[in-house]
């Protein structure tokens, strides 16, 4: 039983970070190309070896260049928010909104991701800006204004959402980082479930 909880709860955490994607990376010179192709949202980056700026990452909402490598970034996205800190980007991340409560020291602030205010966003001066939802305005202000915005919605697999990892590795300067975060959970999965074997077949979860 010890073995399941720890499989079930792991699955769930995963979920919670964020369709079934594939993603592939090849290598010419000194440049490398991963793409990442899911069901509900297609998200491909493009960069450099040495992780060199500008870079473009196509999310939900198209293809976003960043210019330089983000130092004001503001989350209005829990999972956005943990993966960020989980890659290496936490010192460039500014401010959460109120929901973010994980990490600990994630910087959390009165800022909604379900109500956002331009304003308020724009008020921490943010050089890229990521969401999980767009209440139909906020990209189009935020971009008016050349701040780069990153809508990456909720992940319905885990795929999904080592696809999100990648991307924001991608947009702030962490390739390898993120690849490594990717890597550890997906051989960290694969034991547990060799561990566990068929004990948990038939086993259903909602969440």
């Amino acid at each position: 039983m010890r073995r399941i909880s720890l499989l079930l709860t792991l699955l769930l955490v995963a979920a919670a970070c964020g369709s079934d994607s594939q993603a592939t990376t090849t290598t010419s010179g000194s440049s490398t190309t991963t793409s990442i192709a899911t069901t509900t949202t297609a998200l491909e980056t493009t960069t450099t070896m040495d992780e060199a700026f500008p870079v473009t990452v196509t999310a939900a909402n198209g293809p976003v260049e960043v210019a330089q490598r983000p130092e004001a970034i503001v989350s209005l996205s829990p999972s956005a928010t943990e993966n960020l800190f989980a890659v290496g980007a936490g010192e460039q991340v500014i401010a959460v909104d109120d929901q973010s409560n994980f990490p600990a020291e994630a910087p959390i602030t009165d800022l909604s991701g379900f109500t956002p205010n331009v304003e308020a966003i724009l008020s921490y001066e943010p050089d890229l800006v990521v969401i999980t939802f767009d209440p139909g305005d906020l990209i189009s202000s935020l971009e008016a204004v050349n701040v780069p915005v990153l809508l990456l919605p909720s992940a319905t697999s885990l795929d999904d959402a080592f696809a999100e990892i990648e991307v924001l590795g991608a947009a702030t300067g962490h390739i390898a980082e993120a690849a490594e975060v990717v890597s550890s959970m997906q051989a960290g999965f694969a034991n547990i479930v060799e561990d566990v074997g068929a004990q948990i077949e038939g086993t259903t979860i909602y969440h």
